[in-house]
């Protein structure tokens, strides 16, 4: 009954001592001690099954790290800052002091990016949206501490 499964398992398998140990219906002794783990399927990790088993865990286990996963959106917003100020960069080379305070109320940042010329413009409009995402993130950091409070 045994030799019966393995042939069946050999034929589905195609015969193959490679495919056969890539589908684990066979066990090389020397070789399993190396391998095993190497055609094991595992699951990737994600943010959000991450965040399920630190939540399992006693909050004071890991007090720094869960107060990095509570935080983890507005910490984020970090990331944006060399861009932000290379806008700011460009900005300010662009229009240091030379702008009427009545022009400003017709301006916007978005129709400055747009007269940019076009590999320039790509990278100050990716600027610019890691602007307003920081922004809001940033509103939303200081709206809950205001709920909080």
């Amino acid at each position: 009954n045994n030799n019966e499964n393995n042939n069946k398992k050999k034929k589905k398998s195609g015969g193959s001592l490679f495919v056969r140990q890539l589908d684990e219906t066979i066990e090389i002794p020397e070789i399993s001690k190396l391998s095993h783990g190497l055609w094991r399927h595992r699951s990737f990790i994600c943010y959000e099954h991450f965040c399920g088993q630190l939540e399992r865990q006693p909050k004071d286990y890991f007090p720094v790290l869960n107060l990095f996963v509570q935080r983890h959106k507005h910490i984020r917003a970090i990331r944006f800052l060399p861009g932000i100020l290379n806008l700011q960069h460009s900005l300010v080379e662009t229009f240091n002091r030379t702008v009427d305070p009545a022009e400003l109320s017709m301006f916007s940042i978005a129709d400055y990016v747009a007269d940019q010329k076009s590999s320039n413009r790509e990278i100050l409009s990716a600027d610019l949206d890691g602007y307003i995402t920081a922004w809001e993130w940033t509103v939303e950091l200081i709206q809950q501490n205001n709920n909080n409070n």
